[in-house]
């Protein structure tokens, strides 16, 4: 990814939703179950969509479906590395 962080889609015309993900790298998070803090694999992932033709419904259930994905550490960077 060159190094960048973060990166934002753009709607395009007859375009209607587009994701952006930023490189991974790793990073401190608190980890509520363990009450400590700990290294973790971070990205920033960024979701541009048509108000117009998707709503806000199917934008929460894509969201909480790809973080549910995206805290498989394992499993995406298997799949990030082929």
């Amino acid at each position: 990814m060159m190094g960048i962080d973060a990166i934002s889609g753009i709607s395009l015309p007859g375009i209607a939703s587009s994701v952006a993900i930023g490189r991974i790298r790793k990073g401190l998070i608190y980890d509520e179950a363990r009450d400590r803090t700990v290294t973790a694999n971070i990205a920033w992932v960024t979701l541009t969509v048509d108000p117009r033709v998707v709503g806000p419904d199917v934008v929460g259930s894509f969201m909480a479906d790809l973080a549910s994905i995206l805290s498989k550490d394992k499993l995406v960077l298997q799949i990030l590395e082929a």
